[in-house]
């Protein structure tokens, strides 16, 4: 709850704001824009956590009626 309180709480707050989601929004175009410069942009351990999350929602969509 404590971690809720200070970490998550404090980001929603910041998102009701319409300049705190420009910001946001051009930040992540920022780096994926530079990420496109990389020949690599995720780690090993970065690379098996999305594989495994695609897994899942593939997975997940398979189901769908």
């Amino acid at each position: 709850n404590v971690s809720y309180n200070l970490i998550i709480s404090g980001t929603i707050e910041s998102l009701k704001n319409k300049e705190n989601i420009k910001k946001i929004k051009n930040k992540i175009r920022s780096e994926i824009k530079s990420s496109l410069d990389k020949d690599k942009i995720l780690n090993k351990e970065d690379k098996e956590l999305l594989n495994k999350f695609y897994l899942k929602l593939k997975n997940e969509f398979q189901s769908i009626d």
